[in-house]
């Protein structure tokens, strides 16, 4: 998927979660779209804090120097 057509699909779901109070991770991990490119281990990886801010600390050495 081109990241353009990506970025709108994931943009819909993020605002219909907002707007509505929903799950935005239940709403992509269940469009079709989506799971027809990502398998559950990757849209698990996607969604892991882990991995999200697994560089927290080495970006805060570099801007605050500790």
């Amino acid at each position: 998927m081109l990241r353009e057509k990506a970025y709108k699909v994931v943009q819909a779901h993020a605002m219909k979660a907002w707007e509505e109070e929903g799950d935005f991770r239940a709403a992509v991990e269940s469009d079709p779209e989506i799971r027809a490119i990502l398998n559950e281990e990757q849209l698990t990886a996607s969604f892991s804090l882990e991995r999200q801010l697994g560089n927290v600390n080495r970006i805060f050495e570099r801007v605050f120097g500790k």
